[in-house]
């Protein structure tokens, strides 16, 4: 889901209520002549296209869009979805043939209690792998994620565990983001409590996940086996959302290369868990 790629928003109604997002569902679904005329205007050769908003799939116009940016000429067009509609029958397979060539799925949880921790939707878990099911089928690329809460924290090693046993892909992490929307410090778990959680998993898998907005110094606080060479990154689109560097991170050698972590993260949990680099080499990404 990396690369030159174009946002277009197409806001439905999502089919989720998680913990951390807290949508505005009061706000109008996206006018479809507003998407058509984003898709145009952003468009260049060899770009790609991310759909997202709230539940993109529940926008009536979803097909209308897809067919309208392959035509355009975005390759590849890319979902970000909750995939539960994707376990009705026919719907993956329709998608697929208009232009969608992947999507990207929340999975919080190895089971459906700790899912539905965060979705608060009952038979979400069920629902949304029946839909990784038929996206599978048809061919579709598939990206996993999750979002690092208390909710889940003690669950990622097993959460890792189930994506092999099935077959998926390795889950990314995401360090969650300080928001005005929802109780950050309810749900938010501290960069020492997220590495513990993770290190019972083999650095090979470590080694093929991505790490999205933690601070560089996380990869210090597992064990020097595992924690060599892993991927962090900041995800496209979080850049207006403050970090700073902390005292303790003047003696870093990555210096400006790392952003720090999040301001809502030092001011609830202080600078104890940051790590100063020795050796000036920038995280893998």
């Amino acid at each position: 889901m990396e690369g030159l790629r174009h946002r277009l928003v197409l806001r439905g109604r999502c089919d989720c209520d998680c913990v951390f997002c807290r949508p505005d569902r009061s706000a109008p679904s996206t006018d479809p002549s507003v998407a058509l005329q984003d898709l145009r205007d952003g468009y260049a050769p060899g770009r790609g296209l991310n759909i997202g908003g709230d539940e993109p799939t529940t926008h009536p116009a979803l097909p209308e869009v897809i067919a309208a940016a392959r035509e355009l000429g975005y390759k590849p067009i890319a979902l970000q979805t909750t995939g539960q509609l994707f376990a009705q029958p026919g719907f993956a397979r329709l998608l697929r043939d208009l232009g969608l060539d992947a999507a990207d799925i929340p999975l919080y949880g190895s089971n459906a209690a700790v899912h539905e921790a965060i979705t608060r939707r009952p038979g979400s878990f069920r629902r949304t792998l029946a839909g990784l099911a038929r996206l599978r089928a048809v061919g579709l690329d598939l990206v996993i994620h999750t979002v690092v809460t208390r909710e889940n924290v003690s669950d990622l090693s097993d959460l890792v565990g189930f994506c092999l046993a099935r077959g998926l892909p390795l889950p990314r992490i995401e360090h969650l983001q300080p928001e005005r929307a929802f109780p950050y410090a309810e749900h938010a778990v501290s960069l020492a409590d997220s590495a513990a959680a993770l290190a019972t998993v083999a650095r090979d898998h470590l080694a093929q996940m991505l790490f999205v907005n933690f601070p560089a110094c996380f990869a210090k606080l597992l064990p020097e086996s595992l924690g060599t060479g892993l991927a962090i990154t900041s995800a496209p689109g979080t850049a207006q959302r403050p970090k700073r560097h902390a005292a303790v991170c003047r003696s870093c050698a990555l210096g400006d290369s790392c952003p720090g972590p999040f301001v809502g993260y030092l001011d609830l949990f202080g600078d104890g868990d940051l790590r100063p680099v020795s050796t000036c080499r920038p995280p893998r990404r």
